[in-house]
């Protein structure tokens, strides 16, 4: 239910990982795992985007 993506969305020069997750019924949410400011781990995960509810399936993206 859910694809990853790992690169530096925050343009800080430290790799985040984005986690596009399916919720079914055609609802797809975007959760950012930003990088730590030591670059050694990640912070809690932050609603980035969300779909309007019935609008948007998940198996329709490809992330890269």
């Amino acid at each position: 239910s859910s694809k990853l993506a790992v690169g530096d969305f925050t343009n800080d020069g430290k790799a985040d990982v984005g986690i596009l997750y399916d919720y079914g019924a055609s609802t797809s949410k975007l959760w950012m795992f930003r990088a730590t400011d030591t670059g050694t781990g990640f912070a809690a995960p932050a609603e980035w985007w969300k779909s309007t509810d019935g609008k948007w399936s998940s198996a329709n993206s490809k992330l890269s």
